[in-house]
């Protein structure tokens, strides 16, 4: 049943791009999303960031939607989020940065950068985050603050 629901979501929301095979959101973004969705989400997410795929700007915001009061008393999401979340900043930053600077009002930022700021994984160097992000251009918006999360993750080392 959990799949037929994923499945019925899954087309809802996503068109498949066969020239460039990779999965593209539609423009019509839900607003919120159910929390019992958000570890497909992540776990899509997690899967294009391992093959490096091509992974739009749409399809970060949706994942972005699973921070959110709703979802964190999820343990098991909580963490795996988290992880995907830096994952994320580490080998996708500035898509990473231009997804924060847009959709910054419609996110719940601070939860994020309280997120960024305390790893879950340690096979995550927050450090290594930190120099790349230091070094792209633009983004001021949100740069300062996941420099300010990264710099306390780094400091819990």
């Amino acid at each position: 049943m959990k799949f037929l629901i994923f499945l019925i979501f899954f087309l809802n929301y996503f068109c498949f791009d066969i020239e460039n095979k990779s999965v593209i959101y539609n423009k019509n973004i839900p607003k919120g999303i159910d929390c019992s969705t958000c570890m497909d989400s992540t776990a899509l997410l997690k899967t294009k960031i391992i093959k490096e795929d091509v992974i739009k700007v749409s399809f970060v915001y949706h994942f972005l939607l699973c921070f959110s009061s709703s979802c964190k008393n999820n343990v098991e999401l909580s963490e795996y989020s988290n992880e995907v979340l830096l994952l994320l900043l580490k080998e996708y930053p500035e898509l990473s940065l231009k997804t924060f600077s847009k959709y910054r009002k419609k996110i719940q930022w601070d939860y994020i950068c309280t997120e960024i700021a305390k790893p879950v994984n340690d096979s995550i160097n927050p450090n290594e985050i930190l120099k790349k992000i230091e070094t792209i251009y633009g983004y001021d918006d949100v740069k300062k603050d996941v420099i300010n999360a990264l710099k306390i993750a780094c400091s819990r080392l």
